[in-house]
């Protein structure tokens, strides 16, 4: 998918500089023949004055702006797909390094317990901006300025947490959480980050982080086994300001209480179904509330 966009605005740059060198040729024309003077032109050069004043220049400068806007959405897309690129390279580095961890918990033959815990997961942002480009939504605005307008939003500081409880394997002996296993894993991932995206973003219109940027799990505990085999849930979501300058605009720490599922029990049945020794463990302790 790459590599067809980078050709098709190689192609519309090389385009684009034939049709500027043609108007430029056509400016340079019309302008030598102003200098002549109507009056004395003859009825050939009249006849290109006017091709050139009505028909070539106009049309020559229409097209420069239709390859422009072409060019603007391939860039737009070419941004976009390398955005999504990096993640995912930094995902297959991430399952290469969970493999390894838990080749080594096998070959220990470490015994784990299912439980239901409590743990954070949290960002750390500096106060200063971001600037991205977006989409204009009138017709009307983007055929005067441009199609796309850059934003700027501007974050402040601190220490953006989230507490969830969540199904865990636990090393019992030592009280270890492996929430880097299955079905865990994936649910912080993919449903959990998200919704403490949506929340960061409305509160504090903070721009989505990927899943690599958050710190999950320096602190847990567990819980008992009554909700065991229930979605995750979103129990709070706050905001601390350690160290926070004078010239900060934000400068009172924050805190909602939340105690949300994140899933419907039926969506979260259908999810770890795809995890048959997680289902098991659950139907073993009585827990599965599916049918």
């Amino acid at each position: 998918e790459y590599n067809p966009l980078w050709r098709e605005n190689v192609r519309l740059a090389r385009t684009i500089r034939r049709w500027e060198t043609r108007l430029r040729e056509y400016e340079a024309r019309l302008a030598e023949l102003r200098r002549i003077g109507w009056a004395r032109l003859r009825r050939r050069e009249r006849t290109e004055y006017r091709d050139l004043l009505y028909r070539l220049i106009p049309r020559a400068r229409e097209r420069l702006e239709e390859l422009r806007e072409a060019q603007e959405k391939v860039i737009a897309e070419l941004w976009r797909i390398t955005e999504e690129l990096t993640p995912i390279r930094d995902e297959i580095d991430s399952l290469e390094d969970r493999i390894k961890a838990a080749q080594r918990k096998i070959s220990r033959k470490v015994v784990v317990q299912l439980k239901r815990i409590e743990m954070n997961l949290y960002i750390i942002v500096d106060e200063g901006v971001k600037t991205y480009r977006k989409r204009r939504k009138s017709l009307a605005t983007a055929r005067k300025h441009g199609k796309y307008v850059t934003v700027t939003v501007k974050y402040p500081k601190g220490r953006f947490q989230s507490w969830i409880e969540i199904d865990s394997w636990v090393i019992p002996e030592t009280g270890a959480v492996l929430w880097e296993l299955e079905p865990t894993y994936t649910l912080i991932k993919r449903y959990v980050i998200p919704h403490v995206n949506d929340e960061f973003g409305e509160e504090f219109h903070l721009l989505p982080f990927t899943p690599e940027s958050f710190t999950i799990g320096e602190t847990s505990t567990i819980l008992g086994d009554e909700d065991l085999g229930k979605p995750p849930i979103k129990v709070k979501v706050e905001r601390t300001v350690e160290d926070v300058k004078p010239y900060h605009t934000i400068k009172k720490p924050w805190e909602r209480t939340v105690n949300e599922e994140i899933l419907t029990q039926e969506a979260y049945n259908r999810i770890v179904s795809a995890y048959p020794h997680y289902v098991e463990e659950l139907r073993r302790l009585g827990k599965w509330r599916g049918e």
